[in-house]
């Protein structure tokens, strides 16, 4: 059996996400005030109301294609509003930092990986 695609996604999703806060990228890796700033832009994109009126979808992230999540990263930066395109840059950025810090995505980039004394000097 294939897995589904969409538990992959799920699943890298999850790896990132949990690699990001773990590694507390949001507070250091971003600054204070990038941080601050996703941390009122990431509830304000879970809820309906507001997905809905700023990115267009009503529906679940979790339902969302990847077209659909391309077409609104698209109006997003070429908006004329200064904070949406803002939005889109940090949103990018998180995607793929949080795809690039996982391990298993180094060498998939082409990456070696980081001099193995100071990766387990900072992740011991």
């Amino acid at each position: 059996m294939r897995p589904n695609p969409h538990h992959r996604r799920e699943a890298a999703a999850a790896a990132a996400l949990h690699a990001l806060s773990r590694r507390g990228f949001l507070k250091v890796g971003l600054g204070f005030s990038a941080a601050l700033a996703c941390t009122a832009l990431l509830p304000a994109l879970a809820g309906m109301p507001l997905r809905w009126a700023l990115t267009g979808m009503r529906r679940d992230w979790s339902a969302a294609t990847p077209a659909q999540v391309q077409a609104f990263l698209a109006r997003w930066r070429a908006s004329r509003l200064a904070t949406l395109n803002a939005g889109a840059v940090v949103l990018v950025k998180l995607a793929s930092v949080g795809y690039y810090v996982l391990p298993a995505a180094w060498a998939g980039s082409g990456y070696p990986g980081p001099n193995a004394a100071v990766y387990q000097a900072l992740h011991a």
